[in-house]
């Protein structure tokens, strides 16, 4: 008996060291899908499956990681600071709501470009201070409301543009000093805009180039509100007297505006600056 015993307990043993070694080949694998330098950054997927869990060691997404790829969905570690340039560019098939973690500080240009798929709403954290240009250009399906982060201190050129399903009221933040070119157009689901108070400049051209209205076709919204004692500068550079506010409220960004708000003891100098033209 003392021998059968024994030969059990190796037996016993010898399973639990093969399902330990089964697990650790299968985490060994996943992980060998993911290409990560000695600083964290991720640089290259090299797996098939389409439902990725980036490891948590990641703290940077590098350039076009998982460019033009069949990608379904996609979990981001809570570590991650970055996301580099087209990282998810033209990923159509990336579905869900997108969970960006706390911690991220930078979104690059065109990040998530044409993630068409992508649905709910898009929550930027407070973490983040760079959106760079077209970071979320033509992310048609999100549908619910846009949160922008209370530390960015401007919105780069078309980041948002065509991100048409978008919904309520579009806040700018206090943090955001400057509005570039196409940065919301063509989002015609919002309704109401409010100007954070320290937006000294958008961006502004002639009527040959409206579409480079940060609102150009934005016929959703109805009302604006500025919350600024200093009135916006809107011209083609924020060093640029010349001013083209006619242009910037016209039909053809605001096709529905019929209220416009400033703050009572700042009346007079927005009347004084955009009466003539509005």
């Amino acid at each position: 008996m003392n021998a059968e015993d024994s030969s059990s307990d190796v037996s016993e043993a010898a399973s639990d060291d093969t399902g330990e070694e089964a697990s650790g080949d299968s985490g060994d694998e996943a992980d060998s899908e993911f290409t990560i330098d000695e600083n964290g950054v991720l640089t290259a997927y090299n797996g098939t499956a389409t439902d990725i869990v980036i490891p948590e060691s990641v703290t940077e997404i590098g350039e076009k990681v998982f460019y033009n790829t069949e990608i379904t969905s996609v979990v981001l570690p809570e570590g991650l600071t970055t996301i580099g340039a087209s990282a998810f560019y033209g990923c159509s098939s990336l579905t869900g709501e997108l969970t960006l973690p706390d911690g991220l500080t930078t979104i690059g240009s065109y990040a998530f470009y044409g993630c068409s798929g992508l649905t709910g709403d898009l929550v930027i954290p407070n973490s983040v201070t760079t959106i760079n240009a077209s970071a979320f250009y033509g992310c048609s399906g999100f549908n619910g409301t846009l949160t922008l982060s209370q530390s960015l201190g401007s919105i780069a050129d078309y980041a948002f543009y065509n991100c048409k399903n978008l919904t309520g009221t579009l806040t700018i933040p206090d943090s955001v000093t400057e509005i570039n070119r196409g940065a919301f157009g063509s989002c015609t689901g919002f309704t109401k805009i409010v100007f954070g108070k320290n937006v000294s400049w958008m961006y502004g051209y002639s009527s040959s180039y409206i579409s480079w209205c940060p609102f150009y076709g934005c016929s959703g919204v109805t009302e604006i509100t500025f919350t600024g004692e200093s009135v916006p500068l809107i011209s083609s550079s924020s060093t640029s007297s010349t001013a083209y506010i006619t242009n910037f409220f016209g039909s053809s960004c605001f096709a529905n505006l019929t209220e416009i708000v400033v703050p009572a003891d700042s009346f007079e100098d927005y009347a004084g600056a955009w009466s003539d033209s509005l």
